[in-house]
């Protein structure tokens, strides 16, 4: 979960903190994935891992709070050099009215266009889900009457690894029970994995019973409220920052399977802990429940609005007044470069006595002769890399490993009192040597402070990115910019 008080300084409202961080192409949960670090990224202890081992390669949350910062200046200095967005994102652009002229088409400032006349509400239906730490309460537990063990039935959709299943009393303490891996077990028999318990060194209380424990997953059933026309998304309660899944799961009876990675699913009230030991059954560290909102992309038109220049208002107070407001439908005409057409009931506008004289004709002279009135659009759109040309598609892949490797350069690991290793992050920290050869000869390498693997990493996958240059519309009324290749400066 972001800290609102750190994150995202460029944004004022939560709602636009809790909009960035949904839709960062590599979030702190992705990174943990895709370097191999899963739990230690949050210091997490599930048990996948040997615990002897934990203490050497673990995240604080300094580094963590850093990284959601990183990450996100990252993406933004590589989008704004290659000059598209490398995730699925929303933009609400203004655009200062100086021709008026409709009919001409509008190069945004975003190309990869895949939706308009829509921006993204979040609906709240109360919804609660508490959360249970375990996959099974109340398994089939038999008899091996030869050695005196008992098999317990796991259910295969629950676990797809019987190494990730730990068994547990089923009482307060929840201890774990020893798994033997002899005689076959565990075995796969049908739909089900037979896995044998040590009953010997931790007595079974068959009035007691056990429950199973994924070392790496757990979820949720929801009920859908009646009406849902969006996406039911799990966040963190209060917030409309989302919750990392990994997939939604039907069920017979209708209701939905939310999958976790069990790590993600910490309440940040102990996101500071040195190490959160589940093994030991520290779940009261986990979210007590989940909260589920609906999330929809609602109509929602660009908006164009006629004020008073400051200094024709006398009555204005050196401020703009606003006269009037119109609602107008934007067009895609070239999604791949962003370029779009507005119109009124489905006709493209010519001028603005024709705008006017159709939405209020009683002031259309009034407000296309007076000097003193400016006017300006308000356009909401998406975009996504699946909108952009073929060759810039191909970059998307790359640039987020860029941005992986050059937020893992910058992580402030001593700042943090953060001692790594081994693992990706100090990989890309490790410094690589400058070799230059003499007029005698003699070859020196020589490691310049700066030159980390991550760098350099990054440098050269930008080197091969697509760049996609704005293009220039003849006459319109738009900012006209031109993108070329520039030199890598710091973020």
């Amino acid at each position: 979960m972001i800290d609102l008080s750190t994150t995202f300084q460029n944004l004022t409202r939560d709602s636009d903190k809790w909009q960035a961080a949904n839709e960062m192409a590599i979030t702190p949960a992705s990174f943990a994935v895709e370097t191999h670090y899963d739990g230690r990224m949050f210091a997490v202890m599930t048990g996948e891992d040997k615990a002897e081992t934990f203490g050497s390669f673990v995240i604080n949350q300094c580094v963590r709070e850093a990284l959601w910062r990183i990450l996100y200046d990252v993406q933004i200095y590589t989008e704004n050099f290659v000059g598209y967005n490398i995730s699925r994102r929303f933009h609400r652009q203004t655009i200062d009215l100086v021709n008026f002229a409709f009919s001409r088409p509008y190069k945004l400032d975003w190309p990869g266009i895949e939706k308009v006349n829509a921006a993204p509400r979040w609906i709240d239906h109360n919804l609660v889900v508490a959360l249970d730490p375990f996959i099974m309460t109340e398994p089939v537990v038999t008899d091996l009457e030869v050695t005196g063990d008992m098999i317990v039935e796991v259910p295969v959709a629950l676990a797809g690894n019987a190494n990730d299943i730990l068994i547990r009393k089923n009482d307060d303490k929840k201890g774990v029970f020893p798994l033997l891996k002899i005689n076959g077990y565990p075995r796969r028999v049908g739909g089900n994995w037979l896995i044998q318990m040590d009953n010997h060194k931790s007595a079974y209380d068959p009035l007691l019973g056990v429950v199973v424990q994924s070392t790496r997953y757990a979820f949720v059933d929801v009920t859908q409220p009646v009406g849902i026309v969006g996406e039911l998304k799990p966040v963190f309660s209060g917030t409309e920052e989302a919750i990392p899944y990994l997939r939604v799961e039907p069920l017979p009876n209708g209701d939905l399977r939310y999958w976790f990675f069990i790590y993600n699913l910490i309440d940040p009230a102990y996101g500071s802990d040195s190490a959160i030991n589940l093994i030991a059954g520290e779940f009261y560290k986990l979210l007590p429940s989940i909260t589920f909102k609906e999330y929809v992309e609602a109509a929602t038109k660009a908006t164009l609005t006629i004020s008073t220049k400051s200094d024709c208002c006398l009555d204005c107070d050196n401020l703009t007044e606003v006269h009037r407001t119109f609602q107008i439908s934007t067009r895609i005409a070239d999604a791949a470069r962003g370029i779009v057409n507005f119109s009124v009931d489905g006709q493209l506008i010519e001028d603005p006595l024709t705008l006017i004289t159709t939405l209020d004709p009683s002031q259309a002279c009034d407000f296309v002769n007076d000097p003193c009135l400016t006017y300006s659009l308000s356009v909401p759109y998406f975009t996504s890399p699946d909108k952009l040309p073929p060759r810039a598609q191909a970059s998307v892949p790359n640039l987020h490993r860029a941005v992986m490797h050059r937020a893992a350069a910058d992580a402030p690991l001593r700042d943090c009192l953060c001692e790594l290793d081994y693992g990706f992050i100090h990989s890309c920290q490790e410094m690589y040597a400058t070799v230059a050869t003499t007029f005698s000869g003699t070859t020196i390498a020589t490691n310049k402070y700066g030159n980390l693997h991550g760098h350099k990493v990054y440098e050269e996958l930008m080197g091969n990115a697509y760049i996609l240059k704005t293009l220039r519309l003849k006459g319109s009324a738009d900012e006209k910019r031109t993108r070329t290749r520039a030199g890598f400066g710091q973020i």
